[in-house]
């Protein structure tokens, strides 16, 4: 079932439409997981997401993996970082607010005979061992360690079930082409062919026409 309808001109990103429209949808459906694409996951959505308690789900990232990860650093939210992923605590680190970036410097005797250290991205300097990466990049490393996880990839996998739901709007419902113009007008359109949607499916509900179900 369509739960919310808004149109908004093609130059507006997928992640403030997102951030703009979670509160209202997460009151009319108590959220719990939202499975999104990747166009729709960013600081200001996630962001959004935590205060309204949901959790954002995207079904990939853009842009490469890269070498090491820092999902296993743990922060000290805009303070620092506090430990890394064995546990040991540095010597002293920052957060530099402007550039959303943290920093840390190890003793090399406790990176040595770690058994992370060929998983980790800190480097060796003259005295000390330091790493240094963004909030932004350990949310999304955090997000690709999830990925790995079977319970997520079956979340993950309920995304792909919405594009029936444009293709039937598209090809049976004239979602492609509107025969109005101006915003109010194609808000109330695209609101109306939801409901004849949305009716259908009722119907096939009531006449015993089960289909599998999915919540995406």
């Amino acid at each position: 079932m369509i739960t919310d309808v808004s149109v908004e001109p093609n130059v507006r990103s997928d992640i403030d439409f997102l951030e703009d429209r979670l509160s209202g949808l997460n009151e009319r459906t108590c959220l719990d997981k939202l499975v999104v694409d990747a166009g729709y996951h960013g600081e200001t959505s996630q962001a959004a997401a935590e205060k309204e308690d949901v959790e954002i789900i995207p079904t990939d990232l853009t842009g490469r993996d890269p070498e090491y990860s820092t999902a296993g650093f743990k922060l000290k939210d805009e303070e620092g970082i506090a430990a890394c992923p064995a546990g040991v605590i540095p010597q002293r680190s920052k957060y530099l607010e402007k550039n959303d970036y943290y920093a840390a410097w190890f003793k090399k005797s406790d990176c040595s005979d770690c058994s992370f250290r060929n998983k980790c991205p800190i480097k060796e300097q003259k005295k000390d061992m330091t790493v240094r990466f963004t909030g932004r990049r350990h949310e999304l490393d955090k997000v690709r360690e999830k990925h790995k996880d079977p319970e997520y990839e079956e979340l993950m996998k309920l995304r792909p079930a919405i594009e029936g739901t444009f293709s039937a709007l598209k090809r049976s419902y004239g979602l492609y082409k509107f025969k109005v113009t101006g915003m109010i007008k194609v808000n109330m359109n695209g609101a109306f062919k939801a409901l004849s949607y949305n009716f259908n499916q009722l119907c096939r509900l009531l006449t015993g026409d089960h289909r599998p179900s999915f919540s995406t």
